[in-house]
């Protein structure tokens, strides 16, 4: 069975805990596109249409909104590339005068990243080209299928799942709607999961480090999904090393940049290793839009933070691109371990990383000085009068302590 609510609508559901306990919630949603008709108690026709945008809800506990995070959850769609069958001068081939497709779910997209021959610049051509020879992005299309998410705080200032206090007895989960359409298959209550560190993560798995001689490389703007359809491949002419390149005509040959900064945005690859073992992940990036400052990626493998450091990734400014594995700052890089010949998804994902915690108390101390503002306003109006006393440690002596202790 599925439930589906409508871009205005309350849904609530009866819990029964036997102890006081933090929950986080899973849901289990469909990402796609539905139109849904039905009578309503009045017997008029009602017709729900997602328009292939992230639905957005309130979480309320017991008619109440526990907290401001829980104000605002979104439950992303995913995309994927829709590619053109093309011949080896990047024009469509055609079959009964249309053009074909497939989709980078589709086993012609997997056959190409699978080729290792792909990942160099004797690569089979992938995307369509114009009259002039230069590439062409290909489409999106939203990607049909059931997702299983735990709830995030849409702000990015909380790295892990939201947790729900429950007190033993029962208690009724809400989510109202805030935009958008929702199909929900179920919600489950999971208790909070411990993400084992690094040192742990390595103890839990024995393994050697890949010795062999072969260097895995993928290229970046060929993903099998995103979180959106504003991520898409780029063309990069800074660098002769950029795969592939040309000095007149335009050439796919990146992903990212300003289309992927957003908390919540990510991007997903498809790799095999030829053994089992640790491995090393060194993109080669470029970070030059926050100067003098980092930025933050968190990587899950196959759905899974592998470790808590995993969370907080950081690529360092630069106006040069950088070939540097993946880590946290620290001085030791971090190995992933991977098992052979299974196809791993690696995926990227925009947090605030260490500047969540200063976002966050800049955001608390904006919004204590606005409220200290209006205050004063109560007293001398917009127009103050610059030669008058208004005696504001009498007035609002709260006022005056308290702006000294956010200065």
């Amino acid at each position: 069975p599925v439930l589906i609510s409508g871009s205005d609508s309350v849904i609530s559901w009866k819990v029964n805990t036997d102890r006081n306990i933090l929950y986080s919630l899973r849901v289990e949603y469909y990402s796609g596109s539905f139109d849904y008709s039905d009578k309503t108690v009045a017997g008029k026709e009602e017709v729900l249409t997602s328009k292939g945008a992230a639905a957005e809800r309130y979480i309320l506990i017991d008619g109440q909104v526990p907290y401001k995070e829980a104000r605002s959850i979104e439950f992303d769609l995913i995309w994927q590339d829709v590619y053109t069958v093309v011949d080896e001068d990047g024009h469509p081939i055609l079959s009964d005068g249309k053009k074909q497709t497939y989709t980078t779910s589709d086993d012609e997209f997997l056959d190409y990243i699978r080729d290792p021959r792909n990942h160099t610049v004797d690569g089979d051509v992938v995307f369509v080209r114009d009259v002039n020879g230069n590439e062409l992005k290909p489409d999106k299309a939203i990607v049909e299928s059931w997702i299983v998410k735990d709830v995030y705080d849409s702000t990015g200032y909380h790295s892990e799942p939201l947790s729900f206090y429950f007190e033993s007895g029962e208690h009724t989960i809400s989510l109202q709607a805030v935009r958008e359409p929702l199909a929900i298959k179920s919600i489950t209550l999971v208790p909070q999961v411990n993400v084992p560190t690094y040192e742990e993560y390595l103890a839990a798995n024995p393994g050697e480090d890949y010795t062999g001689d072969a260097c895995i490389k993928i290229q970046a703007e060929n993903p099998v999904y995103t979180s959106g359809n504003t991520i898409y491949a780029l063309n990069d002419r800074s660098s002769s090393y950029s795969e592939p390149q040309d000095a007149a005509l335009i050439r796919l040959n990146e992903i990212g940049g300003d289309k992927w900064q957003y908390v919540g945005q990510w991007i997903e690859w498809e790799v095999t290793v030829p053994e089992d073992g640790y491995y090393s992940i060194i993109p080669r990036s470029q970070q030059n839009w926050y100067s003098g400052m980092y930025v933050s990626r968190k990587l899950y493998i196959n759905g899974e933070l592998p470790f808590r450091e995993a969370a907080n990734l950081r690529f360092n400014y630069s106006s040069e691109w950088q070939t540097e594995a993946l880590n946290n700052g620290g001085d030791e890089p971090f190995k992933f371990y991977f098992k052979a010949d299974e196809p791993t998804l690696i995926r990227l994902e925009v947090v605030l990383g260490d500047m969540a915690e200063v976002l966050s108390t800049v955001e608390a101390s904006l919004s204590k000085i606005n409220a200290y503002y209006r205050k004063i306003l109560m007293i001398t109006g917009p127009d103050a009068d610059e030669y008058r006393d208004y005696g504001f440690d009498k007035l609002i002596p709260d006022v005056v302590s308290g702006l000294g202790e956010q200065a």
